[in-house]
């Protein structure tokens, strides 16, 4: 049987499913990680505002950050777990674009209807577009963008009656034209923001056809491309492993060295289409012989080396060779000639014979080669 890497190892790592999930939550914690920012600077800034220059916006302004800093604080049980939770995320966005709002219409309240157009606080829009779009979320986009766009507007004409129109019409962009722009501004913010989702999903599946090929890259290198058997390298990768298992569970591994007997005069015979028959059929007989914990490769020529882990006995050894001498010896039908070979197969035991892995192979070959000169001798 041929030893592959296991399914489910190669499914995880195919999915980009969890590496993306991975990505929101990343996005997640750095706008949680933002907001603490965000509402600590605007704390000082509402405190600065209300004892420095007496304004009572500020004492609005500093109510406002400690409730959203305080809903930081609850959030951060989630944020600290992993969990997603989708209702939590348009929440979040909503108090940040309605807090920014709220407090956008107290200054203006405040201090001067003009506030909607010309504080430095709509740069905040989006800035909490970008936001939202690091959680990879397409619709939470959207909504942070109608959101924003519709609030911003509602504050612009709750104040536009009381704006100085003589002012207003000395200013730039001041007027319901003005205000057209900022919106349309914030739109394309928005349009912009729903290709960083898209963006990501293109590049993890783009690296999950990369990682494929690369896979089946990796698998051919290490298969015998006639027999499909796993080749010497493949063998090379997994007998050292093997071993130190075997080790730490102390128990023994059997390691087979075959070869057949009878084939060079099949490729002189038949022609050497016909020995790839034969190779090709010894590939098959031998993948439906072995257990799923045994290895069968194909080392060269008509060499075979399997590893049998779970073989502990004598009798288990023999029971082995006898079933596998039989399989072999099974005839061949080839262009409706009749093809018939033998095996010979010498032993090695770990780690009676040693825990070297080449050591074992060679003792197993000449276990093999002696067999031969035996049956020569005979």
């Amino acid at each position: 049987m041929t030893v592959m890497v296991k399914s489910s190892t190669i499914q995880a790592m195919n999915d980009y499913k969890p590496i993306f999930r991975n990505e929101i939550l990343r996005g997640e914690k750095v706008a949680w990680l933002f907001r603490w920012v965000l509402y600590g600077l605007v704390a000082l800034l509402a405190a600065y505002v209300y004892f420095a220059e007496d304004s009572i916006a500020g004492l609005y302004g500093m109510w406002m950050s400690l409730v959203a800093l305080l809903y930081n604080g609850i959030l951060t049980i989630v944020i600290l777990r992993k969990r997603l939770v989708p209702q939590i995320r348009f929440l979040s966005v909503s108090l940040d674009v309605i807090f920014l709002t709220l407090y956008n219409g107290i200054d203006a309240w405040a201090n001067s209807p003009l506030v909607p157009i010309t504080t430095a606080t709509l740069i905040l829009y989006p800035v909490l577009l970008f936001l939202a779009a690091l959680r990879l979320d397409r619709p939470l986009i959207i909504y942070a963008t109608i959101l924003s766009i519709i609030s911003m507007n509602v504050l612009f004409f709750i104040f536009w009656p009381h704006m100085d129109s003589d002012l207003v019409s000395r200013l730039v962009s001041a007027n319901i034209p003005g205000q057209m722009y900022r919106s349309i501004y914030v739109l394309l913010c928005g349009l912009l923001m729903l290709f960083i989702p898209t963006m990501v999903e293109r590049l993890l599946r783009n690296q999950q056809i990369i990682f494929n090929q690369s896979l089946s890259l990796y698998e051919l290198s290490r298969h015998d491309a006639l027999t499909g058997l796993p080749n010497r390298l493949r063998l090379e990768e997994y007998l050292p492993v093997e071993i130190l298992r075997a080790g730490r569970e102390s128990r023994s591994i059997i390691i087979a060295f075959m070869d057949l007997d009878g084939f060079k005069p099949v490729n002189d015979i038949f022609g050497h289409d016909a020995g790839d028959q034969v190779l090709t059929e010894t590939g098959r007989r031998l993948s439906r012989l072995i257990r799923a914990s045994d290895l069968a490769s194909r080392v060269g020529g008509d060499e075979f080396v399997l590893i049998l882990p779970q073989t502990q006995s004598v009798c288990d050894v023999t029971e082995a060779e006898n079933r596998i001498k039989k399989a072999i010896a099974e005839p061949i039908i080839w262009n409706g000639q009749t093809i018939t070979v033998e095996a010979t197969i010498g032993f090695a035991r770990f780690p009676e014979d040693g825990n070297d892995p080449d050591t074992l192979i060679g003792i197993a070959d000449r276990a093999m080669l002696n067999k031969k000169q035996k049956r020569t001798l005979i």
